[in-house]
């Protein structure tokens, strides 16, 4: 069960431990059959709670923040529970038998998770927490981005609530795009760094990447857990590091390609990348 340090504003009829990192996340069936996804913080990291509720309420998702809270050892928030598969697991057909329907299915998931990132780009926001298992695509509807707590406003100066409760070192090593690698190598830890559009582009496509082949497109970081990243970032500073985009499928392989240029200008937008696949077909 929860903590009992948790109160929840629903009665909870049983909970089940699924994740257990920075953040211990419950699965929680309530009284009426619902059921929330509840993630506790303690120590350092016992802000984040608070600091993704207070995004997740500008950011305006209807119905999925449904409770926060704090305890005398760290924060919880509460929000709607989604089964479905992520974008990594939608491409899964791709890496196997890759036929058309196949292409279909990864096409149509790539264009909602594009579009989820387009909406959140419009309203000012950066994600900055991109990977695999925080991208959920469901049969109908549009992407779900799971974990707003290092999210970036470009104007935390004129919004002061709006700032990053701790700097922000970059994410997963191997999605690091090159401008923003230059960057981390070249300031102090404790400096933070602002996330551009272009570079959380060049994220996505690297996760497309990962999705398509199995592989990190960025062979200094093979396992997501690289020692110290910045043997990661001096690698993928030169705009080079990447190993090559698959050629088997040239609508996906253009897209890909373009999100990885190293040049953050010749980068299309998420809203291009969406309305390059508003009607995909596996060509």
């Amino acid at each position: 069960m929860l903590p009992p340090e948790i109160e929840l504003p629903e009665q909870a009829q049983a909970a089940t431990l699924v994740a257990s990192a920075r953040s211990r996340v419950w699965k929680v069936r309530l009284s009426d059959g619902r059921h929330w996804a509840v993630k506790y913080a303690t120590g350092p990291d016992r802000h984040l709670p608070t600091r993704e509720a207070g995004v997740l309420a500008r950011v305006g998702h209807p119905g999925y923040l449904c409770a926060h809270g704090s305890t005398e050892h760290g924060a919880w928030i509460a929000l709607d529970w989604l089964d479905a598969p992520t974008l990594h697991r939608r491409w899964q057909g791709v890496r196997g038998t890759d036929g058309p329907a196949e292409r279909r299915t990864a096409a149509v998931a790539t264009w909602s998770a594009a579009v989820a990132l387009a909406d959140l780009h419009d309203l000012g926001w950066r994600h900055a927490g991109l990977r695999p298992e925080h991208l959920l695509v469901p049969a109908r509807g549009t992407a779900r981005l799971l974990d707003y707590a290092h999210a970036q406003h470009p104007d935390p100066a004129g919004h002061p609530s709006l700032a990053p409760a701790t700097p922000w070192r970059g994410g997963l090593p191997q999605l690091t795009a090159p401008e923003t690698a230059r960057e981390l190598l070249d300031t102090d830890p404790d400096q933070h760094v602002a996330l551009t559009a272009p570079a959380e582009v060049y994220a996505f496509g690297a996760l497309l990447y990962a999705a398509w082949t199995g592989r990190w497109a960025h062979p200094c970081a093979t396992n997501g857990r690289a020692d110290d990243p910045r043997d990661a970032w001096a690698s993928i500073a030169t705009g080079t590091a990447h190993r090559a985009v698959p050629d088997t499928w040239p609508a996906m392989s253009t897209l890909v390609t373009a999100a990885l240029a190293p040049d953050p200008a010749h980068r299309p937008t998420f809203r291009q990348l969406a309305a390059s696949l508003t009607a995909p077909t596996p060509a």
